[in-house]
């Protein structure tokens, strides 16, 4: 079955051999340091935090720089809505594996 690739070999052999590496172009912070760090192991994991990647830069530009405030209000509510939603969602499946 196909995969996706997302680095080349020889930055797939340095990744593995570090351990842990930081993919420049899945990030925003531009040589800063990061306010967030989203870190996975897996392809279904890895899909699913470069999609959580994507919403937090894209919701949080059109927080920052939108000059419309029903944009800014309906990012914002994006924002509570998934901090809450996410933990509540975790917490659940969590207590689910415990009954089994």
């Amino acid at each position: 079955q196909p995969q996706l690739q997302w680095l080349a070999m020889p930055a797939a052999r340095e990744h593995c051999a570090r351990g842990i590496s930081i993919w420049d172009w899945a990030g925003s912070e531009a040589g800063h340091a990061p306010d967030v760090v989203l870190a996975c192991a897996g392809d279904v994991a890895t899909l699913e935090t470069l999609a959580a990647a994507a919403w937090l830069i894209i919701s949080g530009h059109l927080l920052y720089y939108s000059g419309d405030e029903a944009v800014r209000q309906a990012a914002s509510y994006s924002h509570l809505g998934a901090g809450i939603g996410l933990p509540v969602l975790l917490g659940l499946h969590l207590w689910r594996r415990a009954l089994v």
